[in-house]
Order: C-alpha cells, then structure tokens, then sequence
C-alpha cells in the first residue's frame, strides 16, 4: 500500500461515517495527518477517538460560509494537499488533481450517468462498464484533473492507488479513458494520455 507521511495533510468532508469514515482511517493508517468535517461535532469527535482521524471542524458543506471558515480553520493548522471530497460536490480547478469516491450502491450517486457516458465511447469501454456495474463493486474511484507538472504525478498516481487498493475500488478516469481494477494498468494509461496531450500541445504552438 503506498504511504504517505504527517507532512500531507488530507480534509475529508462527510468525514464522520459511512465511506468519508472509511476514506480517513485509509489515508490514517498510510500516514498522513487527516482532518474529518462534517456537521456532527459528537460524531466527528468519536471518529477521532478511535484512532481514524487527529482533528475536526464542523461545518456544512451546504453552507458556502461556514464551509469556508472550516476549511481557514483547517488550513491554518497545517497546510491542505489532499481534499476528499465526499460531502456535496467538488469541481477541480485548472491546475488541481480531484479524487472523488461514491458508492455504487447509492441511488443517488452519479456514477451509473457516467459510467453509461464512458462506456458509449467505444465497445472495450462499454464492456468494462458492464462488468464494474454487474460485479457490484462497493466504490467507484472518480480520477480526474490537470497534470501539467512532472512532480505530481506520482503523488497522485500513488492517492489513487491507496483508494483503489484499501477500498477495493474500481478507478473511473475519462481524460485516461479507462475503467480498470488495477492501479498500474490506470497510471500507465494516464502517463499515456498525458504524453499524447503534451506532443499535441507542441504541435498547436
């Protein structure tokens, strides 16, 4: 499994049960120095009792204010790197790398919408939609962002990675286009894809 040290610090929101739990303890035990948000400070609080995070603040995600105190909060006690953001929705900026993890046997989440957009991009794609959806995988790793630094590659080659392998989740990568069980045969088609994107960027300029 990879690691990760104290010096990485991850927020997970939706961190006080249910998989945002499961997602802190995972990035816990690989090292990193974890802070769970969520609405329940008592819920939150027990999280940090037993062992699975080290801090919390509180906030709703629907609440773009007290979110942002939340986060300044966090933030000020060390640095963030790593947003899980299992709470409410996310969007990657420009230069930023997303992690996101839904349940596949949650009925509201949006993965079967875009495992059926995937799968209509070709017959292998369809056909490793198909299997994810009729094997019944507990979670589906989402995997998307701009990689256009070397260096950061690899780190979030290996935060996919500790998902996929501590969850047993299927990783879900539409710029890769790819849906695979296995975290090496996903990073070799995304250095693939990134190689592609950097060769046609030289060309347009």
């Amino acid at each position: 499994m990879p690691t990760l040290t104290r010096s990485s610090h991850a927020l997970v929101t939706g961190g006080a049960r249910g998989i945002g739990r499961e997602v802190a303890a995972t990035l816990s035990r690989a090292g990193a120095t974890v802070t769970v948000l969520g609405r329940n400070r008592s819920a939150l609080d027990a999280v940090i009792a037993a062992g699975l995070a080290h801090f919390a603040v509180v906030a709703d995600v629907a609440d773009q204010r007290m979110l942002d105190g939340a986060l300044a909060e966090a933030a000020a006690r060390q640095p963030i790197d790593i947003l899980v953001a299992n709470a409410g929705t996310a969007e990657s900026a420009p230069h930023d790398c997303l992690v996101q993890v839904f349940e596949m046997r949650d009925p509201e989440s949006p993965h079967r919408a875009l495992l059926d957009h995937i799968g209509g991009r070709d017959q292998e794609l369809s056909q490793a939609a198909s299997h994810l959806q009729q094997n019944a995988q507990t979670y589906v790793s989402i995997a998307s962002g701009k990689l256009d630094e070397q260096e950061r590659i690899h780190p979030f080659q290996n935060l996919v990675s500790l998902f996929a392998s501590a969850l047993g989740a299927a990783i879900v990568d539409p710029a890769a286009a790819i849906v695979t069980n296995d975290p090496g045969e996903w990073a070799e088609a995304m250095e693939q894809s990134l190689q592609i994107e950097k060769e046609m960027g030289a060309l347009r300029r």
